[in-house]
């Protein structure tokens, strides 16, 4: 499973477009916006990321939405079971 597939995933398990609407805006954004996010056009801000995670009870990660700086956003996730390693680059600079 690559990284969004899990959003992606969770958007086409919900029974409805009414059901992925709700579930959009208890997010804190669009349907649109999430659905573009699922496919890598957009980006979850870390507040819609956060609010995906917590209200599909985890089947959404918060690394799995923003891939390349959750573990800046939320360090307390490093080393997590099944959360991804830390890029070495990342390291190197400072995270």
């Amino acid at each position: 499973m690559t990284l969004m597939d899990s959003l992606k995933t969770y958007l086409k398990g919900l029974a409805s477009d009414e059901d992925r609407e709700r579930f959009a805006a208890a997010c804190g954004t669009s349907l649109g916006h999430m659905r573009n996010a699922s496919y890598g056009l957009k980006t979850l801000a870390p507040s819609i990321a956060m609010q995906a995670d917590l209200l599909s009870r985890s089947a959404v990660k918060r690394w799995d939405t923003r891939p390349d700086d959750w573990f800046r956003i939320w360090p307390e996730l490093i080393g997590q079971k099944g959360a991804p390693k830390v890029p070495r680059a990342a390291t190197t600079r400072g995270a």
